[in-house]
């Protein structure tokens, strides 16, 4: 195959026209807010017409949606295949909060829109992506009984597990992606700190 130099013209040949949809989306939505964005613009910048667009995509709530349930799959699928893993408990804390900071540094315009504008979904589609969050805090329950089951943690209060939670998920307001400490290394230094506090007494 001949080479290719990497370039914006290449790129925007080897994506698809639906991967090019949802991309252009997730950057207006995350810059002028989902109520501030018309199809009009994402038709637009895309370089789609409005046929073509709505070839990939229902409605403008079915491409919201679909902006939102990309990451919340990745982080359920990265999940489950740590739980899976031969690791011991606390290496799969490890991967997993590693997993969790890299994903919303990556892919943080998508969790910026998440955190403003999951309100703005039908009702169906909100509630389907409520069910992956949740799906993803069992992820975390079954993985901190792991750990306790192992002596590495006393029992984790309710209030001990959604303040961790929350302190990792709204990392992507801060974390810089080229800053002095990777998003794994945040990831350690939060989880060190969890794990000193919880040991068993």
């Amino acid at each position: 195959m001949p080479s290719h130099q990497t370039n914006a013209a290449d790129t925007e040949g080897a994506e698809s026209s639906k991967a090019r949809v949802l991309r252009v989306a997730t950057e207006l939505f995350a810059q002028h807010g989902f109520h501030g964005t018309a199809i009009q613009q994402v038709s637009d910048a895309s370089g789609l017409g409005r046929g073509a667009l709505y070839h990939h995509i229902k409605s403008k709530d079915q491409l919201l949606y679909e902006v939102l349930r990309t990451p919340h799959r990745e982080i359920i699928e990265e999940a489950d295949a740590i739980l899976e893993c031969a690791a011991s408990p606390e290496q799969k804390l490890r991967e997993m909060t590693r997993a969790y900071l890299r994903n919303l540094v990556e892919k943080r315009s998508a969790w910026m829109i998440t955190s403003r504008d999951l309100g703005a979904l039908a009702d169906q589609h909100r509630a389907e992506i409520a069910s992956l969050q949740r799906r993803h805090q069992a992820q975390w329950r079954e993985l901190f009984n792991l750990c306790e089951q192992a002596g590495l943690v006393r029992k984790v209060s309710d209030l001990h597990f959604r303040g961790f939670l929350g302190m990792l998920s709204q990392a992507f307001n801060w974390i810089d992606p080229g800053g002095r400490m990777s998003p794994s290394e945040i990831a350690d230094a939060y989880l060190d700190l969890l794990l000193n506090g919880l040991k068993p007494r």
